[in-house]
């Protein structure tokens, strides 16, 4: 459950939209519910599977990335960073916010992911804390499900680059793909008077 959401109704037009999209493309629903329990629906869509297009870096292997995430799917987006070869290491913001006054040093990684999830207040506070701490010395991607709402917000933070949520291993591979240059990472750029 989720309090921030708990008492917000919706115009019930979803599963309406959702019905008339899943039939244009072909597809089905199903509904599975228990009273008290909760409902399930399913949505099918026939999709052709297609090749990877995504030329895979050779070297990607002895990257270190740091993935700071609240999203219960962190361990889903650290095992796929993993499958690519990267070293990951994963922890949320609160973890991050402890670790970065203390122990954290430039050299220790490649890169940094920052998953927003939403765009609340605390969430940005922490964010731009953790920030703070790294000041442009190892570059910053931000991972959100919309990033055009953190993209001006997240300039000023020095972040390199965006990826959308969820993590798709070709969004992954072309992001650290833009994110280099040859054997050199692309960092941000930094800010006089600091």
């Amino acid at each position: 459950r989720d309090s921030r959401i708990d008492q917000i109704e919706g115009s019930g037009l979803g599963m309406a939209i959702t019905k008339r999209l899943t039939d244009l493309l072909g597809g089905a629903i199903t509904v599975k519910s228990q009273l008290g329990k909760g409902t399930v629906f399913d949505v099918m869509l026939p999709m052709e599977i297609l090749a990877d297009t995504v030329e895979e870096p050779k070297d990607f292997s002895g990257l270190k990335v740091l993935l700071i995430e609240d999203d219960p799917m962190q361990e889903c987006a650290g095992n796929l960073l993993h499958s690519i070869g990267l070293e990951a290491e994963c922890m949320d913001f609160e973890e991050a916010g402890k670790y970065f006054p203390t122990r954290w040093r430039a050299e220790d990684y490649d890169f940094i992911i920052l998953g927003l999830s939403l765009a609340e207040a605390e969430l940005m506070k922490k964010t731009e804390a953790v920030c703070r701490e790294i000041q442009g010395r190892t570059p910053l991607i931000v991972s959100a499900y919309d990033v055009s709402g953190v993209k001006e917000k997240a300039a000023a933070w020095g972040v390199c680059e965006f990826m959308e949520k969820p993590l798709w291993r070709s969004r992954v591979l072309d992001c650290m793909s833009r994110c280099r240059l040859g054997e050199e990472v692309k960092q941000p750029e930094k800010k006089t008077g600091q």
